[in-house]
């Protein structure tokens, strides 16, 4: 995980919001190649990125967290499921809101389609920026609660 500073928070704006896939895509060559200490990944049997609710993925075109989880999917052989962890509601964007405020945007936004593909399965939550941790926590826990053995977060950068 890298310092959310600098030039890499640039690029992942340039990315995100400047829709620029070319620097999204070396973005997820250099997530998906960088050796994150502890992780054994033979371990895991998907990777699941963060979804966009629709209206977003709509507007933006492309979800960032499913382009840095197609790399990693690709680098370490395991496959990947953007189908069955769905966001419903459409919330706030967490970037203008506070700690608090940003739990409470994101409870209940996510839902479970398809919850056999993850019953008993070891899952890697990717997604681009963590922040406060409210995203990551609301998807694990669904994840979880649909029937997931294990899940642990993987982001490209952190905010201190």
């Amino acid at each position: 995980m890298t310092k959310h500073e600098g030039n890499i928070a640039l690029a992942i704006a340039a990315f995100k919001y400047g829709k620029n896939i070319g620097v999204g895509e070396a973005l997820a060559e250099m997530f998906a190649s960088h050796p994150f200490p502890g992780v054994d990944f033979s371990n895991f049997d998907l990777i699941v990125p963060a979804p966009l609710h629709k209206n977003r993925l709509r507007q933006r075109g492309f979800n960032q967290a499913l382009l840095l989880a197609k790399a990693l999917a690709k680098k370490h052989r395991i496959a990947m499921d953007f189908t069955s962890l769905i966001r419903k509601s459409d919330t706030v964007p967490q970037t203008s809101l506070d700690k608090k405020l940003r739990k409470k945007n994101i409870k209940g936004a996510f839902d479970i389609r398809n919850g056999e593909k993850l019953r008993g399965k070891s899952i890697i939550l990717v997604d681009d920026v963590y922040t406060t941790g409210s995203t990551l926590k609301e998807c694990s826990s669904t994840l979880r609660k649909g029937g997931a053995k294990t899940v642990i977060a993987l982001t490209f950068s952190k905010a201190y």
